[in-house]
């Protein structure tokens, strides 16, 4: 990697809480553009079926509360796990509902819901593979390819493991899954290859400026070569102690600096 790729460490010593609250629970204009709005997927109480969706108006600071029940008169689901932005549609993957909600995404009004009605799924994160299809990670031992085209599942893909967070570069994608970053074709996802990076199986994989994926491991920071498929370095990180629970990995807009989260005596 170029030395000028540069590492920031924020040290959590304790969790932070945000909800969205305002006076004003209007929907924002229909026709707003989506960069000017900030949409925060709220995950709800386990089992109660309040998992919401808030809009806040970046340029009026209006806060819009439960987008998608107003709009659609029912509620979103049972744990808001994750979301995407993929063909202007919000997929919004609620993982104890064992169901993904495709709306809008300017207007939140529901065009689709994908769901297994057996409920032997339990999504966890979905990312696009083309514009036809899109994959979803499972606790179940089993990753989903839904056809975007008909927001139905279009077959399952057997694991080992549950599969967590993944990233798609080039034509690969690549799956957290316990230990282990699991490695596809995007057009072959049967034929699962398997890199050893001691990875936290909920760590986010992230992309730098030089096209390496970085995720958070038991090792420390380690980056992954994904022409190679191979841990090329690894960065200790002494005595900050990461939980494998609620790791967090970002990087900056300039994808030169990597952000994550831990705590330090």
């Amino acid at each position: 990697m170029k030395k000028n790729l540069f590492l920031s460490v924020c040290l959590l010593l304790c969790g932070l809480l945000m909800s969205c609250s305002n006076d004003n629970n209007s929907i924002p204009e229909i026709e707003q553009d989506t960069l000017s709005r900030i949409l925060v997927l709220s995950e709800g109480n386990f089992t109660k079926g309040n998992s919401d969706l808030c809009a806040i108006n970046v340029e009026s600071d209006q806060v819009s509360e439960d987008v998608f029940r107003t709009i659609n008169d029912r509620p979103l689901g049972d744990v808001g796990q994750s979301m995407a932005i993929i063909n202007d549609k919000i997929y919004a993957v609620l993982n104890n509902s064992a169901k993904i909600e495709v709306f809008d995404a300017k207007t939140y009004k529901q065009e689709a819901t994908i769901l297994d009605t057996e409920k032997q799924i339990s999504p966890r994160y979905i990312a696009k593979l083309s514009d036809k299809q899109a994959l979803v990670t499972n606790m179940n031992n089993k990753m989903i390819l839904i056809n975007l085209e008909s927001n139905t599942i279009e077959k399952y893909i057997p694991t080992e493991r549950s599969t967590e967070q993944l990233v798609v570069v080039g034509t690969k994608v690549f799956i957290a899954s316990g230990s282990s970053i699991l490695v596809a074709d995007v057009n072959n996802l049967e034929n699962l290859r398997k890199i050893e990076a001691s990875a936290g199986g909920s760590s986010k994989l992230v992309v730098d400026k030089n096209n390496k994926i970085w995720v958070i491991a038991s090792a420390g920071l380690q980056c992954i070569d994904p022409t190679s498929e191979t841990v090329i370095k690894t960065i200790p990180l002494g005595d900050i102690r990461i939980s494998s629970f609620a790791v967090r990995l970002e990087t900056d807009a300039t994808k030169s600096k990597l952000y994550f989260n831990g705590s330090k005596d």
